[in-house]
């Protein structure tokens, strides 16, 4: 089988979109496919020039330069961002040697392009909706994304369109598979739950190195937060419940993991706002093993999001057997079984995450239960089962053509 994937960002951007194709990708070669990837030049919302043709776990990876300025003004920020007009020509006529495209990501570019295409040359479309993030501007404005997807004339003109033309819609939870047949109208027959998945074994019983809480100085309990530094993760709501919980929890040190989208300067005036810089600890982007030990010397993995489709770290802290706080939006609920393996507050509520860390923090033998339902529930995402999953529909699509 041949298959292309099709992206807004590809390694070496780092990301949940990003770590899903590189897992699939791989996977699918290890099983004697040949798969092409197709992305844009992004890490972040940055473009770079770099690493345009590469090869990686026996993918073959092609990005281009995106031109938002050139994109249409009536598109959302994600869609301006990833436009890359170049991809046209060159998706058009590799799609003719390939099987099928899969395309990941609601309203972007690529997908868009993947969709005209598939329709134009009469191939199959597999398509990953990877949740419905707001769009940043959206997000300022705190309209929800099914609300953003209402007002604005882009979902109606073009992005619903993809969601007809796709042979088979992969959602990540029952949550987004709710949303397509209730506000769409996709049937169900269309829509396979296929959930995001780890590497599991890179989890298990990871090794804790108490010298890096000592590198770091770090307190005695850590909290650990590892996403994007942006203001769509929640963070001001962290934050603002941070002096809550260290006045009875002095002992505690906020470690953040992630790269840097423009908000953290913010936060650092609201940690000396709010007296508690000295809690907080920016380590920035990190390799994958430091990841890994922060994740074995923390005491509780939080999650204040705004919005998360699916979120493949939750699932990382669930495999290392760590108790999680996180907001009731999204999969997240899908995820985190509340009371088993974390607790779930509302979004926008400091306290009620204060309250939540404070309990588990109170509580060794809580957070030792959690994390053990967490390791077995993450047992059921490992990246094999999911991409045998993936490999049988793209089966069922091209024999149904």
């Amino acid at each position: 089988m041949k298959v292309i994937l099709t992206t807004s960002h590809f390694y070496p951007s780092l990301g949940g979109i990003e770590n899903h194709c590189l897992n699939i990708g791989k996977r699918l070669v290890q099983r004697g496919h040949e798969v092409l990837v197709a992305s844009t030049t992004l890490e972040g919302l940055r473009a770079t020039r770099s690493f345009r043709n590469f090869s990686i776990n026996g993918i073959r990876v092609k990005r281009f330069i995106p031109f938002p300025f050139l994109a249409p003004f009536f598109a959302p920020g994600r869609w301006s961002t990833s436009f890359a007009p170049g991809m046209s020509f060159f998706l058009m006529n590799k799609v003719l040697e390939n099987d099928l495209i899969h395309a990941h990501g609601y309203g972007f570019f690529p997908t868009d392009l993947s969709a005209w295409v598939c329709k134009i040359r009469k191939k199959p479309l597999v398509f990953t909706l990877h949740g419905f993030h707001p769009d940043y501007l959206a997000f300022m404005k705190n309209i929800s994304p099914i609300e953003e997807m209402r007002l604005m004339p882009y979902f109606k003109a073009i992005a619903q369109r993809s969601l007809k033309i796709a042979d088979a819609i992969i959602v990540l939870t029952p949550h987004e598979k709710s949303i397509l047949q209730s506000y769409y109208h996709i049937p169900a027959e269309k829509i396979e739950i296929i959930p995001n998945g780890i590497n599991l074994q890179d989890f298990l019983k990871i090794p804790i190195k108490k010298e890096l809480k000592k590198r770091f100085r770090l307190m005695e309990n850590v909290i650990l937060f590892v996403g994007a530094i942006r203001k769509e993760k929640g963070l001001l709501n962290l934050f603002h419940a941070i002096p809550i919980i260290i006045k009875e929890f002095p002992q505690t040190s906020f470690v953040l993991i992630g790269k840097d989208w423009g908000f953290k300067k913010y936060l650092q005036q609201e940690g000396k706002r709010l007296g508690i810089e000295n809690h907080i600890n920016f380590l920035g982007s990190v390799k994958t093993s430091l990841l890994r030990e922060a994740l074995g010397f923390c005491d509780v993995f939080v999650n204040p999001s705004a919005y998360e489709s699916f979120s493949i770290v939750l699932l990382e802290a669930m495999a290392s057997g760590k108790p999680i706080v996180a907001t009731n939006v999204g999969g997240i609920p899908y995820l985190v079984r509340n009371g088993k393996t974390g607790i779930i507050v509302n979004y926008g509520d400091p306290e009620g995450i204060a309250d939540a860390i404070k309990k588990l923090l109170s509580n060794s033998e809580l957070r030792r239960q959690m994390g053990e339902n967490g390791v077995q529930l993450a047992k059921k995402y490992d990246w094999e089962k999911i991409v045998s999953q993936i490999e049988r529909l793209y089966e069922k699509v091209l024999t149904s053509q």
